[in-house]
């Protein structure tokens, strides 16, 4: 029994084996298939081309020959076709990327006038022309002389001797032109009195932080300060804040650190001042005079003012505006008013000017008669006997003053007349 089961399992072995070549055969049979094919297939395509090429080049050949035939008939013969004729085309070659045609980036810079407070712009301006369109200028050379063309008369003579020898070896650098014309030009000790300036510069009292802060800005950049720490940029600008920006910031704790920041925030506060500013400033404004009749009697129209100003004006404009306004031009007029004598008023006036408050002797809003610059008005009957005195009298030169004694011997009491003029 064991050598039949051997003997079996043999035989399922090589029957196994055989399947096994038969697939193997058969799959290599195949592929062997499909690469004559696939090679008979680019024969075929070789011929067809081999074929086209040959047409092509028969096609060609025979053009060749038509032409050549064409060319040799004589031009007179009249069954011979005449070719078109075309313009002669020149095509002309590409230039190098160097020297493609550009338009100027930008502008020429002003011709620099020699003005110390006008050189740093006037450089910043040529660097940037150098720098931008320096390729479509020329050599260093011609940038050289680009730089002297755009100087003015005083400069161009001042440097006309650099001009000439080139500069430090008649290398005709433009950068060591710049650097001659900024040592010459330009203020060494800029950046110290930037900084000096930079610590007295205040914000004007009535002035906006949008019109202060670009004088701040300019002040801060002059001394270097746009690679300060941003403390120290916001310690110079807090310091230099009128007092009323700096009381709005008492309550403010978390302001920011950063300076752009801390700018941004002053800038919100300041169009809030502003805004509140304008505000009042409509609030207080008056409207305009209502129309009146042309037949109206001065009474009425003084009836007519009373009634718009006590109507129209607020009752705290009159007090702001009384101590400031009123007494400057007090001051001011009391110069042309001294040594002249007041004109004498009757009861009914000086009980008008009682009732508005207004200077006996003078008739001023914001006037005392302890402080007028006139002198105490003389009674009419002193006045007339004056009159007639002086004209008694034999013609005189000099101008007389008036004193407490009048010439024709009539007496006047100053004294009395004052403690009057001040019970009233």
């Amino acid at each position: 029994m064991p050598a039949d089961d051997n003997t079996d399992e043999g035989s399922q072995s090589g029957h196994q084996l055989a399947q096994l070549m038969a697939l193997l055969t058969t799959q290599l049979g195949t592929i062997q298939a499909g690469q004559s094919e696939q090679a008979q297939r680019f024969a075929e395509m070789e011929a067809r081309q081999a074929q086209e090429r040959e047409a092509t080049q028969a096609h060609i050949k025979a053009l060749q020959e038509t032409i050549a035939s064409l060319q040799a008939t004589p031009a007179t013969t009249p069954q011979s076709p005449t070719l078109p004729t075309f313009p002669a085309v020149t095509i002309t070659p590409p230039s190098p990327p160097g020297q493609t045609k550009k338009k100027m980036t930008l502008p020429d810079p002003p011709r620099f006038d020699g003005n110390r407070k006008k050189y740093r712009n006037w450089r910043l301006e040529m660097e940037g022309k150098l720098r931008t369109d320096g390729c479509l200028l020329g050599s260093p050379a011609d940038q050289f002389t680009y730089i002297y063309s755009r100087l003015g008369d005083t400069p161009q003579s001042m440097a006309a001797a650099f001009y000439e020898s080139g500069g430090p070896g008649s290398t005709r650098n433009p950068t060591g032109f710049l650097q001659y014309l900024t040592t010459t030009y330009e203020d060494p000790n800029a950046a110290q009195h930037a900084l000096n300036n930079l610590d007295s510069i205040a914000q004007g009292k009535t002035e906006s932080f949008a019109a202060f802060y670009p004088r701040f800005e300019k002040q801060l950049a002059d001394a270097g300060g746009a690679t300060w720490h941003a403390v120290v940029q916001i310690n110079y600008l807090r310091k230099a804040l009128n007092d009323e920006m700096k009381d709005l910031l008492v309550p403010m704790l978390h302001l920011p650190k950063d300076y752009p920041g801390f700018v941004q925030e002053l800038h919100n506060l300041g169009a809030n001042v502003d805004a509140r500013k304008a505000t009042q400033r409509r609030a207080v404004r008056r409207p305009p005079f209502p129309p009146q009749a042309r037949n109206a009697s001065p009474d009425q129209k003084a009836i007519r003012h009373q009634d718009y100003n006590r109507t129209t004006t607020p009752p705290y404009d009159l007090m702001d505006w009384e101590p400031t306004k009123i007494s400057r031009m007090i001051q001011q007029d009391n110069p042309r008013l001294a040594g002249k004598r007041a004109k004498w008023i009757d009861e009914k006036e000086k009980e008008r000017r009682r009732k508005e408050g207004r200077c006996f002797r003078c008739g001023r809003t914001g006037c005392a008669v302890a402080e007028c610059p006139l002198l105490p008005a003389r009674p009419p009957s002193l006045a007339r006997a004056n009159h007639s005195q002086m004209k008694k009298s034999r013609p005189v030169i000099k101008a007389l003053v008036e004193d407490i004694e009048d010439e024709g011997g009539a007496s006047y009491d100053q004294s009395e007349t004052d403690d009057e003029e001040l019970k009233e």
